[in-house]
């Protein structure tokens, strides 16, 4: 699809002109996602690809990405934001487009009963060590997934998608969940649901390893790694909410598939440690190198 194509052109003519005078023309734009009032287009011109996330005029969306434009401004992540802006009340936020796989793509062959282990390895590696890097950093990224962990070239391992992203002096909004709940720490879904709190639900470093130790299974599995069915729940009717409150109960076991026993038998002491315990992503990363293959 081509920029003159008015299907999908409904996005600031300010985000537009950010857009065209970073990746150049003529420039294809494509569609990439369009979930809760915000859209994500990749557009690609004869500089390279960046990507643009939109937001609708509505407050809860124009907020989750006016946030994430103050996240990357004082993230100041080399190369990576491009512009930000906020047309006729839409905000939006130009991004650089990491060029690579994704960890639930990385993970693909290795899922499917296949592909190289030690490759794979490497890869858990760098997502862990990109994650301690930005904890070293003083950031809590809030919203680890398999999906937002790229592995890229010439720009190294880079986690995208800051939106709910905290440091000292930028704290959680009220309308922070925890993510993906099904990836969500016990000790975070207990904040979440938390009925007497007076202030929104703080991530931290534990809670993002949670998550990453979660995402590799998930991406390892194709699976979540709780087992609601043994504890009695029917999954497919689980609300968000009635999962968050089940993962703070800390009633469930993991769930017995293997596709790499080591690796899974790991993760899944992670997933079971307490906050207080529980490793983090530098010494997370070195005993997932330590694994056999």
């Amino acid at each position: 699809m081509t920029e003159t194509d008015t299907t999908f052109a409904h996005y600031p003519a300010e985000a537009r002109a950010a857009a065209i005078y970073h990746c150049g023309v003529p420039a294809d734009w494509a569609p990439i996602s369009d979930r809760g009032g915000v859209s994500v287009w990749r557009v690609n011109g004869i500089a390279g690809p960046v990507a643009l996330k939109v937001a609708e005029r509505r407050a809860a969306p124009a907020g989750v990405v006016a946030r994430e434009a103050a996240v990357l401004q004082r993230l100041q992540d080399p190369g990576y934001l491009l512009d930000v802006g906020a047309g006729d009340g839409a905000p939006w936020v130009l991004t650089r487009w990491w060029e690579g796989h994704s960890t639930w793509e990385a993970l693909e062959p290795v899922r499917a009963g296949g592909g190289s282990r030690p490759l794979a390895r490497v890869r858990l590696v760098e997502a862990c060590l990109a994650l301690s890097d930005l904890h070293k950093r003083g950031w809590v990224h809030g919203d680890v997934q398999p999906h937002h962990i790229i592995y890229t070239r010439v720009h190294g391992t880079r986690l995208i998608d800051f939106s709910w992203a905290c440091t000292s002096g930028l704290e959680a909004p009220d309308t922070y969940l925890g993510g993906i709940t099904h990836l969500t720490s016990p000790e975070l879904a207990g904040e979440v649901e938390r009925e007497e709190r007076t202030s929104p639900a703080a991530p931290s470093p534990a809670d993002d390893v949670y998550a990453l130790a979660a995402s590799f299974w998930w991406a390892l599995t194709g699976d979540w790694p709780l087992d609601y069915h043994r504890a009695g729940h029917d999954e497919d009717k689980l609300s968000p909410s009635d999962v968050c409150r089940i993962i703070a109960s800390q009633g469930l076991n993991l769930k017995e598939d293997r596709v790499w026993p080591e690796l899974q038998e790991l993760l899944g002491e992670v997933l079971m440690l307490s906050a207080d315990k529980r490793p983090d992503a530098w010494t997370l990363a070195i005993e997932i190198r330590q694994l056999p293959v």
